[in-house]
């Protein structure tokens, strides 16, 4: 089975406080593996808990993490994130910067 991309947080907090990247089988594997680290972070019950599927961006995730999609699920902590504001999420350059910040240096 084709491992998905999800980011794991906790729900109230918002991924933009913290959250994970997680390649599973499913949401419910996805939750299952990053659980403890995000309880760690924000001392979070199961239900505070969320996994939502990155769906257009897991090529490009597993490509910059260096994750077959068709091996074995992996939690990933520290995503790559971009330079400048330091989040993860969008496919970076070759300077590990992100489109959005590629874009606003234009505006």
């Amino acid at each position: 089975m084709t491992l998905r991309a999800y980011s794991v947080h906790n729900r109230e907090a918002g991924p933009g406080e913290g959250a994970l990247l997680v390649f599973a089988n499913t949401a419910g594997q996805a939750k299952k593996l990053g659980f403890g680290t995000v309880n760690d972070w924000f001392d979070s019950e199961w239900h505070e808990v969320a996994a939502h599927w990155l769906r257009q961006s897991e090529e490009y995730l597993a490509e910059q993490e260096g994750v077959d999609l068709e091996g074995e699920p992996r939690l990933i902590e520290s995503p790559k994130g971009c330079q400048r504001c330091e989040l993860w999420g969008e496919p970076l350059d070759s300077e590990q910067v992100c489109e959005s910040c590629r874009d606003n240096e234009d505006d």
